[in-house]
């Protein structure tokens, strides 16, 4: 880098003399090249990360000044839509699910990080289940800098969870009203036997050893027992 600057001009204006600093930057072009190549391989990883990645400020207003392109694949809206209005998640929150997830920023802004499932309304209508996760970037003084998070949707995973708890349901509706005797008794691990020689040492493990973990009332009516003795029983007992 040569920087230089005339000191002395003839009676016609003309330069007669000047000075001038020659300074080796070559370090300094190395460092703003790897700092370039940096900042890209991280938006190439940013931008092709299979969840959201988004920049608020750390402020309880959740101001969003970064969010990966994924975020129209995942709702509808263009990361522009975001920029242009830095609060528009607000609008996009499940009514039901507002104030809690309002209670995450501050929770990141207190403990450092939170992650909270709450539900989002799509462009096209769609209710989606989002699980955010959240922290609080520090500067070398301690600072709060920004907020950083990710966005994954778990719409699949709540639905099967949903349909898992509703057919518990079902059959536990079930059990409790038959008119027959229905029992319950829970394993630790799987008990299998491969040849016909352990089997009966299998069973005869299974009879004295394992106990039921629940019974319905016409298993009980059956026994003319409490429920507290039946689940100290047996198998062998029955």
């Amino acid at each position: 880098l040569d920087l230089g600057r005339v000191i002395e001009y003839d009676d016609q204006g003309r330069p007669l003399r000047m000075t001038a600093t020659h300074t080796d930057v070559t370090e300094r072009k190395k460092a703003e090249q790897a700092l370039r190549e940096s900042e890209e391989k991280y938006r190439n990883l940013v931008e092709h990360a299979p969840a959201v990645v988004y920049l608020d400020n750390a402020d309880e207003a959740g101001t969003n000044f970064y969010i990966s392109p994924q975020i129209e694949k995942l709702i509808g809206y263009p990361s522009s839509a975001f920029i242009e209005n830095p609060t528009i998640w607000h609008q996009l929150i499940f009514p039901g699910d507002y104030e809690r997830t309002v209670n995450t920023i501050r929770e990141t802004l207190k403990n450092d990080h939170a992650i909270e499932d709450y539900r989002m309304i799509a462009k096209d209508g769609r209710t989606l289940w989002i699980r955010d996760t959240s922290v609080l970037i520090r500067d070398e003084n301690g600072h709060p800098q920004y907020i950083q998070g990710f966005l994954e949707d778990i719409t699949t995973h709540k639905q099967a969870a949903e349909a898992l708890r509703k057919s518990e349901q079902r059959l536990q509706a079930f059990f409790n009203q038959s008119l027959d005797g229905f029992f319950f008794c829970d394993f630790e691990e799987p008990i299998e036997w491969k040849h016909a020689s352990n089997r009966d040492e299998t069973l005869e493990y299974i009879f004295t050893t394992k106990r039921f973990t629940d019974v319905n009332d016409a298993m009980l009516k059956q026994y003319g027992v409490d429920r507290e003795a039946f689940l100290n029983f047996t198998t062998r007992d029955i």
